[in-house]
Parts: structure tokens; C-alpha cells; sequence
């Protein structure tokens, strides 16, 4: 057994390193600009929470948001757009493989990377050019979000299914965009 323990470390140790090298190897593909001037460009922001509902018949979800931007005159502060939003519906997953159990946290997992998703379309819907784009999270919680291989994930919205899939190659290219227009800031706790 302790031979065991001893290889499970050693097996642990690599995947961590292996993890740790596909994170920084991401991470080094992002330009990191420090801006030391003090120019007041309009700030847009959003934020949104969500809800998991468990029903006997289906697992049930409602997200809100908010997203706003935000402009400097003289000495005040004008709100010159806000978008709400809500979005809800029934999440479903089913195992790709039939030996596997659907577990409770998968559901908020996929419900997050839903929400994320929500987030970034609302945001790029109301930036402006050469604005700041706050985004509440990490840019390693945004890009490390994963496919879900084990499970198939849909989002069901009045007669709408979204896979989970396509909405991480989705989230992808929306910061591309939102870089393209604004400069995205992550704001993470």
C-alpha cells in the first residue's frame, strides 16, 4: 500500500505539472498592457447571478444580469446605456457513456459557463469603442472552462436547444471580439 501511495503522489504531481504548463502556456498568449495614463474612456460592466432549481421532473435554471456602460462628463458619471437580462429554462445532461452517473455539480458547472456566455453577449452588445470592458471573474475561469466529455448538456429555452459545447467555442470568440472593440479587464476576488 504504501508503494501505491507513494506512485499515486508521483502520478498526481505530473498531472498537476502538466495542468500547471497548459495554464501558463495559455497565459503567455495574452498581452498584459499597463496603462499609467489618466484618460477617462467610458467603462462598461456586467454581472450576473443565477439560480438551480431541482424539481422531480426537471432540473430548472434562471440567470439575471445587468450590463451598462458608463461615461465621464467633466466631473459626473452618465449611465448612457444598461441592457438587463434574464434568461431561463431546463438544463438536461445525459451521460455519453451509460456507466456513468449524472452527479448534482454538473449542473452548476454548465449553468456557470452558461452564464458566463450571457455575460460576454451582453457586454459586446453595449461597449463602445476604446472603452473598458469589466468582467466579473478570472481570464483563467473564462478560457480554462472545459468541454464536458463524459456528459451531453443542453439548455432548452422555450423551443431552443443549446448544446454546452458550442457555447464554449462561442465564449471563445466573444472575447476575441470584445478585444477588438474595448479592452477587457478581468476582475477576479
Amino acid at each position: 500500500l504504501e508503494i501505491q501511495l507513494i506512485e499515486l503522489r508521483k502520478l498526481f504531481n505530473n498531472r498537476l505539472k502538466t495542468t500547471m504548463d497548459k495554464v501558463l502556456q495559455s497565459l503567455s498568449v495574452i498581452d498584459w498592457i499597463v496603462n499609467n495614463e489618466e484618460d477617462k474612456h467610458p467603462v462598461a460592466a456586467v454581472d450576473s447571478s443565477f439560480l438551480l432549481i431541482e424539481s422531480r421532473l426537471n432540473v430548472l435554471y434562471v440567470i439575471q444580469g445587468i450590463a451598462s456602460l458608463y461615461t465621464f462628463d467633466q466631473d459626473k458619471i452618465k449611465n448612457v446605456k444598461s441592457r438587463r437580462y434574464v434568461n431561463c429554462g431546463i438544463i438536461n445532461a445525459s451521460p455519453t457513456n451509460p456507466k456513468l452517473l449524472v452527479k448534482k455539480s454538473i449542473y452548476k458547472k454548465a449553468l456557470t459557463q452558461y452564464a458566463y456566455f450571457l455575460e460576454l453577449k451582453n457586454l459586446l452588445e453595449i461597449a463602445s469603442h476604446d472603452s473598458i470592458a469589466l468582467i466579473d471573474g478570472s481570464l483563467i475561469s473564462f478560457l480554462m472552462s472545459r468541454k464536458f466529455k463524459e456528459h451531453q448538456i443542453t439548455f432548452i429555452e422555450n423551443e431552443d436547444e443549446i448544446d454546452l459545447n458550442n457555447i464554449v467555442e462561442e465564449k471563445i470568440k466573444l472575447i476575441f471580439n470584445l478585444n477588438t472593440i474595448s479592452t477587457p479587464v478581468f476582475i477576479a476576488k
